[in-house]
């Protein structure tokens, strides 16, 4: 199997027992692991979590909750909390549902596995664009 269709983390995987599926696009993806726990169980402990696959956006500063809140339509977050969120786009069509996780009281991270993630980092770049730019014609 090409090296592109294997996480970063594979040979890592392997050593702890990972068995591997190959996804309908071709990579190959951890599904379980030689004498894991179960779920409830394991979450008490840690978890090695492997993203490489995942858009991941980290929004923070000052402005973080007032930018977060042009592109997700949905609740307030709390720090701690986490929520699929839809992100709209200028006309009201969806760009994406993300992963929203308030990460701190002025940080949010969005993870977006979806094949549209990279409509959603277009997006978030454009926003940031224009708020950073905000008395220009172009926004």
């Amino acid at each position: 199997m090409s090296e592109q269709k294997r996480s970063i983390l594979h040979t890592e995987l392997e050593y702890l027992g990972a068995q591997f599926s190959t996804s309908t696009e071709g990579f190959n993806l951890a599904q379980s692991f030689y004498g894991e726990k179960p779920l409830e169980e394991a979450l008490k402990d840690c978890a090695l979590v492997d993203l490489s696959g995942i858009s991941y956006t980290l929004v923070s500063g000052a402005v973080a909750q007032n930018f977060v809140e042009a592109v997700f339509a949905g609740k307030q977050l709390e720090v701690g909390e986490t929520s699929f969120e839809c992100a709209l786009t200028g006309d009201g069509s969806l760009s994406s549902i993300g992963l929203l996780a308030r990460s701190g009281q002025n940080e949010y991270v969005v993870l977006d596995a979806s094949e549209r993630s990279l409509v959603l980092e277009e997006w978030l770049s454009i926003i940031a664009i224009c708020r950073a730019k905000r008395r220009s014609s172009l926004c």
